[in-house]
This record gives structure tokens, sequence and C-alpha cells, in this order.
């Protein structure tokens, strides 16, 4: 891939309860979000997009390198050695989040309902 000179987005992609999902680069985010949308399985848990616009492709190669390696996002391949694991530790995060909604759901029913009574 040759180095461009023009300048590149560092994006975010996080899900509905911020958790980090994805970073990447790219010269033209929609094109990028649309190519994640048709190949990524993940993609439907993407809520919020951050886009941070560097000088060029080679400064943004580096951020992304930079940030992969520190924060371990779930969805990327490159540069995260615990990519499996991060993957798994979200999927547990999910897991986890779905069965308290089960379990409220269970029990707000009675939980839920209030009732008055008018003393008269």
């Amino acid at each position: 891939m040759p180095e461009s000179p023009e300048r590149t987005a560092l994006y975010r992609l996080y899900d509905t309860d911020g958790q980090l999902l994805y970073i990447g680069i790219t010269n033209d985010p929609d094109r990028r979000w649309t190519q994640h949308a048709r190949s990524s399985r993940w993609w439907p848990a993407v809520a919020t997009k951050q886009v941070e616009w560097l000088g060029d492709r080679r400064d943004a190669l580096r951020a992304e390198k930079a940030e992969v390696k520190r924060l371990n996002p779930p969805y990327n391949r490159n540069w995260n050695p615990w990519e499996v694991r991060a993957r798994l530790q979200y999927q547990d995060h999910l897991d986890r989040e779905a069965a308290i909604k089960e379990r409220l759901a269970v029990r707000s029913p009675g939980l839920m309902r209030t009732e008055f009574h008018d003393p008269d």
C-alpha cells in the first residue's frame, strides 16, 4: 500500500455501552463504513463513530497501531496480540448484560407495578 500525502482519518467505533469495538484509518469514512457494513459481522453493534483527522496516512497508521496496542479493541486483528481474548471478553460482557436484562424482565412485572389505594 503506497503512502498517501492526503489527510487521513483515524476512526473509533463504539457500541451502545461505550465499549470500543474497532479502530481504523481511511481517507473516506463513509465509504469505509459501508465496507464494514457489508463484511463485518460485528457492524450491527456499532452505535457511535468517532473521527479524528490526521495530517497524512503515515501519521494515521502510526496512531492506529499505538491505539490498537494500547486499547486492544475486540475486532482489530492487526497489532492486537490479545484480539481473541478481547473478543471473548467483549462477548462475555454482552452475555452478562443480556442475562441482567432477562432477569429484570422476569422480575419487573411485580416490581414495576404500582398500586395506589385511596384511603377514603
